[in-house]
């Protein structure tokens, strides 16, 4: 009877210190709520000022979470008590300047914290801290004390940030914030908003159909929902494949997958049972897993390219060029298939090939380079799919190389000093942009100079390469790849991307949006970022990253703005 007893009071004892330990985060901040004259610095933008700081009062704001897809409320019943810091105005100002925009619901930059804001609104808590410290740090040290989605502030020295990029980051949104009637923001709350909150992915089937896996998935978000899947073949994760990803039509907060992955396209697939497992993910650091039983039946039927090169290497325009070949049978039966040379896309030549179980044959091809700077060469065995029709993988039958060809004009050119076969990447400051539907984007991408001995002369020539550039801002984000060719000292190379919306400058401000508003579209340049140009000595300082600055006030005419918010 007394063992009953004390594990009655131990469980007790737990359940309570639980319960105090949930309770004491909230309220938070070491002032409590009346203060006044409490030190508030940040971007205050949303009350017409800059980044400065104020005197400000201390006021409860009460918080819950409703879950779109589960209709649940966070917490069950009641509201999280949480702080608004109302920034005051100052000796000559009018008392009611900061009238209906005084107020900047925040918390304190503690990990504890956010984690737990970021529980109960759904989110993934190691992810959110991880984007939320990240830039914060970030902009603290930006003139405009933001960063992406984070707002930077501090109170009487002490970090805080937006609660807002906290439930932007764990996958909601959406702010209803109502004011409360005769409350007085110290027993009772001057707003109480509900912020609305989404569920992690989900599968909602993955089975084997035939010669093909069968997926059906599911991704949430109030802000852009994404949906993203890739498959590991029998625990090994050399056998990864991405094999989709969706964000839109997006439809009531969720954006869906719905189709079939050819086995042929899977790696790492043996005859008999094999385990897939696929792993879906958000855009928010959330996952879902399922493993399935995949049974293929047969002996592996395979045929591979294994190697391809080219000579000479770079190739000289309009002169001829020799490809080799490598092609392997991987199967426990003779084959005969054909193999074929593409160059840019044009059919130069076929060869049929047999291979005995495990055999291996190196087939060579004659073909003419046309007059360009960049020849692009595919080698294909069983092109067709039909020669067998019944391959296990279709995944390696094909090979790709890109090759520099140069023309003969080099003798012709005016001798130069040594370069110092370097690339480098630039992207230049760009702001004050005037409004248009694209927003011009401008990378630069350096050339030290590449040169070869002809006649006893150091010659420059012309160097061709591919450059990535990745762009983004709230709720875009788009990589481009860039194919440039150039000597000494480089070339600029131009974008045009979609302009920033109301949508976006929302989900930053919230409304309404500032007049001296702005956003930064983020640049990362990367040239001869898949090293076509194989010459380049030094690749250490190939990346580079920088932004575009575009204002609220010169863009604020865009016609996608809601209805709603129209005046």
């Amino acid at each position: 009877m007394i063992k009953k007893i004390t594990a009655v009071a131990l469980a007790l004892t737990l359940s309570i210190s639980s319960l105090v330990s949930a309770a004491s985060l909230y309220p938070y901040g070491e002032k409590g709520y009346g203060a006044k004259n409490v030190r508030f610095k940040g971007n205050l933008s949303p009350s017409g000022l800059g980044v400065e700081e104020r005197p400000s009062n201390v006021n409860r704001h009460d918080l819950r979470m409703y879950n779109i897809n589960s209709k649940e409320y966070t917490p069950g019943s009641g509201y999280l008590q949480t702080v608004q810091y109302d920034i005051q105005p100052i000796l000559g100002e009018s008392q009611d300047k900061f009238s209906k925009k005084s107020g900047y619901h925040v918390a304190p930059l503690d990990e504890e914290l956010i984690r737990d804001i970021a529980k109960k609104a759904n989110g993934n808590p190691d992810y959110v801290w991880k984007q939320i410290d990240q830039f914060a740090k970030q902009a603290a040290s930006s003139p405009s004390m933001s960063a992406e989605k984070v707002l930077f502030y501090k109170v009487d020295n002490s970090p805080y940030v937006n609660i807002g990029s906290i439930i932007y980051y764990s996958g909601g949104g959406d702010p209803d914030m109502v004011e409360v009637k005769d409350g007085n923001g110290i027993t009772s709350p001057v707003f109480q908003t509900t912020y609305k909150t989404t569920n992690w992915p989900e599968i909602l089937e993955l089975k084997q159909d035939g010669q093909n896996v069968k997926v059906k998935a599911a991704g949430h978000s109030v802000y852009d929902a994404l949906v993203s899947g890739q498959i590991i073949v029998n625990n090994d994760t050399a056998n990864t494949k991405k094999v989709f990803t969706k964000n839109t039509p997006v439809s009531n907060y969720t954006v869906t997958y719905e189709g079939g992955i050819p086995l042929s396209d899977l790696p790492g697939l043996k005859s008999g049972e094999n385990k897939v497992t696929l792993r879906v993910n958000d855009a928010f650091g959330r996952t879902a897993e399922k493993t399935i039983s995949v049974n293929v039946v047969g002996e592996k039927t395979n045929l591979k390219v294994v190697d391809l090169q080219v000579s000479p290497n770079p190739l000289k325009q309009e002169g001829s060029g020799t490809a080799t070949v490598v092609v392997q049978n991987e199967s426990k039966e003779t084959l005969t298939s054909p193999v074929v040379l593409n160059v840019d896309g044009v059919l130069v030549g076929t060869q049929v090939v047999t291979l005995a179980p495990g055999e291996s044959k190196t087939l060579t091809f004659s073909f003419s380079v046309p007059a360009k700077k960049t020849i692009h060469i595919q080698a294909t065995i069983n092109p067709n799919r039909d020669q067998p029709n019944n391959e296990t993988s279709y995944t390696d039958n094909t090979k790709d190389l890109s090759v520099r060809a140069i023309a003969e004009e080099l003798e012709e050119k005016k001798p130069g000093d040594p370069g110092k076969f370097n690339l480098t990447a630039t992207v230049p400051t760009q702001s004050d942009l005037r409004w248009g539907k694209k927003t011009p984007v401008y990378v630069v991408a350096n050339n030290g100079g590449f040169y070869k001995e002809v006649g006893g002369m150091k010659i420059e020539y012309p160097v061709s390469f591919n450059t990535e550039i990745k762009v983004s801002y709230p709720g875009y984000s788009d990589t481009f790849v860039k194919s440039v060719t150039t000597e000494k000292p480089g070339k600029a190379i131009k974008i045009e991307v979609p302009t920033p919306d109301y949508k976006a400058f929302s989900t930053k401000y919230g409304t309404p949006i500032p007049e001296d508003g702005f956003l930064d579209i983020n640049v990362q340049a990367h040239v001869n970022y898949d090293e076509m140009l194989k010459e380049e000595i030094d690749k250490s300082d190939n990346k580079a990253s920088g932004f575009v600055r575009v204002y609220w006030s010169k863009t604020k005419i865009i016609e996608d703005k809601p209805a709603s918010d129209k005046k």
